[in-house]
């Protein structure tokens, strides 16, 4: 029979085995609840402890497991291989400038086939820069222009504005086109203006009928026409100019004004009955005594620098004038004129 010291030897020895075994089941178990790939394991030694037992943790970035048996245990730390973090993606937003019609307003009255620059002014108001790879393009409306597509020239940075600008062409029919534009990123995708940034812009203008001379009337030209008064001038802002004698702010006679628009557009604006019509490249008198006259405003940059205008003067005398050069930031203009005769 045993004694006790010879008992308890062999009590601890079997109880270590069991430990042993436990620790070893438990390892291998722990191989099935760990994920197969996709973690980086770590090991640690543990000091020593007065209570063996098993804790595992679950965290959510990784797996904790701590098997203690014998006062010392082993930590093994599997956790995920490089997370990563989501691509930073910007996003393509505009608003209007101010102004932002910086030409041709809507409404603008344009002679059919008539050429004209339409330019907008526009915000960045977007996390992306525009660049090369961003282009104006025409959306939907009527298609006036050469191009559907104008790429950008320069960076537009967030918080920036540019002014975009694209060449277009009345059409040869009269009445009211619109044509709609966007702005297009580099995978092609469109976005605009407006309270959720996919609004288009556009262009609106009104075609006036061709202007002709009046069927069935017979003119005979004389061979020099009669000039009642002619010269030239500078017209700074507000001021009036007399056609029929050439006179700078007159008391009375006055024909026409130079003034500016909200929009900081220059216009010249007849008065007192005075009339205007686009003419040739070069009118003569019998060429501006048949044509259509409008008391409508002439938007100077809506013509090109030394347009011809035919006109009719508060006292009824046919006239060409000529717009030598338009300096809007200045606010002047520089007109000649020839005031005829009636024959």
């Amino acid at each position: 029979m045993k004694n006790n010291a010879t008992y308890s030897n062999d009590y601890h020895l079997y109880l270590a085995a069991g430990q042993a075994m436990l620790l070893f089941s438990l390892i291998l178990n722990s191989c099935s609840i760990l994920p197969s790939s996709g973690f980086v394991a770590s090991t640690a030694v543990l000091e020593s402890t007065s209570t063996p037992g098993i804790n595992i943790e679950l965290t959510e970035n990784s797996l904790t497991q701590t098997i203690q048996a014998n006062g010392s245990g082993v930590i093994e730390t599997w956790q995920p291989m490089g997370s990563g973090t989501p691509e930073n993606i910007c996003s393509a937003r505009a608003e209007a400038g101010k102004p932002f019609d910086i030409t041709i307003p809507d409404g603008t009255e344009l002679l059919p086939g008539q050429s004209f620059n339409k330019t907008w002014r526009l915000v960045n108001s977007g996390t992306c820069a525009w660049d090369a790879g961003y282009s104006l393009v025409w959306f939907s409306g009527t298609f006036m222009s050469s191009q559907e597509k104008v790429p950008f020239v320069q960076e537009v940075k967030p918080g920036e504005s540019v002014d975009v600008n694209v060449l277009m062409t009345a059409p040869l029919e009269p009445g009211e086109f619109q044509s709609n534009w966007k702005l297009s990123n580099e995978e092609s995708e469109l976005f605009g203006i407006g309270p959720n940034g996919d609004s288009p812009f556009w262009v609106r203008v009104k075609v006036l009928p061709e202007v002709l001379p009046t069927p069935g009337v017979t003119v005979t030209p004389t061979a020099l026409p009669m000039v009642f008064s002619s010269g030239g001038s500078m017209m700074v802002l507000d001021d009036g100019f007399d056609l029929d004698n050439g006179l700078q702010n007159p008391v009375t006679g006055i024909d026409v004004y130079l003034r500016q628009l909200e929009t900081g557009e220059l216009v010249l604006i007849p008065v007192n009955g005075a009339g205007f019509a686009l003419a040739e490249s070069e009118p003569s008198l019998f060429y501006c005594q048949n044509v259509i006259m409008s008391n409508h405003s002439v938007l100077l940059s809506a013509i090109p620098v030394d347009q011809k205008l035919c006109y009719l003067t508060d006292l009824g005398l046919p006239g060409m004038l000529n717009i030598l050069q338009v300096q809007i930031q200045e606010k002047f203009i520089e007109i000649d004129y020839t005031t005829w005769v009636i024959p």
